[in-house]
Parts: structure tokens; C-alpha cells; sequence
């Protein structure tokens, strides 16, 4: 009994004691993030993506001028779908679907085969 009554109090004493903490330290709130502003019309997107499609996987001026084309076309299309009234919503996805199998193979035609795995593994 005085052994349940010893552990009781120590049990009560070791919980008050992690409830105190330290008061001293005000809370101090994360700073916020700053925005980063995102490209809205296609042809921004198309650049942004070719530009850092160049600056990780090193490509080449001629590459990256076809990646951009390939990037634009996507970009126009994929905007076209998605206003069209007339398509549902589960004709956008098959369609959207399609221009990006589309894109992914002709990135892979563009790329060299050591380029295209960094670029599966980075960005696919």
C-alpha cells in the first residue's frame, strides 16, 4: 500500500512538472513564405519549363528550342481542352491524357537516353 501511494505521488509529480514549461520564451510565429508568382498564359509555362528542363539536365540550344515548341503545343492545347464548354469532364481527362502522352514522347525522342532517365527521375 505505501508503495502505491509513493508511486502515486510520484506519478502526479513527474506530470506537473512536464506540464511547466518555460514561460519566458513568447511564442514567435513562422515568417511567411513568399509568393511565388506562377506563369498564367501558355507560353510563359512553356518557357519556365524548358528553361529549367535546360538548367538541370544541360541541354543544348537546339534542345532546348525543340523542347520549347513541344512545351508551347502542350500548353496551347491543354488550355484549348480545358475552356472548351462542350467537352465533360471526363472527355477533358482522356484528351488531356493524350496530349501529355503525346508530349512525353516526343521529349523522349529529344532528349539523349542518359537525359531522359535524370529527366524521369526529376521531373516524371
Amino acid at each position: 500500500m505505501r508503495i502505491l501511494v509513493v508511486l502515486c505521488f510520484l506519478f502526479i509529480g513527474i506530470s506537473l512538472n512536464a506540464q511547466i514549461g518555460p514561460s519566458e520564451q513568447a511564442y514567435v510565429p513562422p515568417a511567411p513564405k513568399e509568393k511565388v508568382e506562377r506563369p498564367t498564359t501558355p507560353a510563359a509555362k512553356a518557357k519556365l519549363n524548358a528553361d529549367k528542363l535546360t538548367k538541370h539536365l544541360k541541354l543544348t540550344k537546339t534542345q532546348h528550342t525543340q523542347l520549347h515548341k513541344v512545351f508551347l503545343d502542350f500548353e496551347l492545347e491543354k488550355d484549348r481542352i480545358n475552356k472548351d464548354q462542350k467537352m465533360t469532364k471526363r472527355q477533358k481527362f482522356y484528351k488531356n491524357n493524350e496530349i501529355y502522352q503525346k508530349r512525353q514522347n516526343d521529349i523522349k525522342k529529344i532528349l539523349t537516353p542518359t537525359q531522359y532517365r535524370e529527366y524521369q527521375f526529376k521531373f516524371a
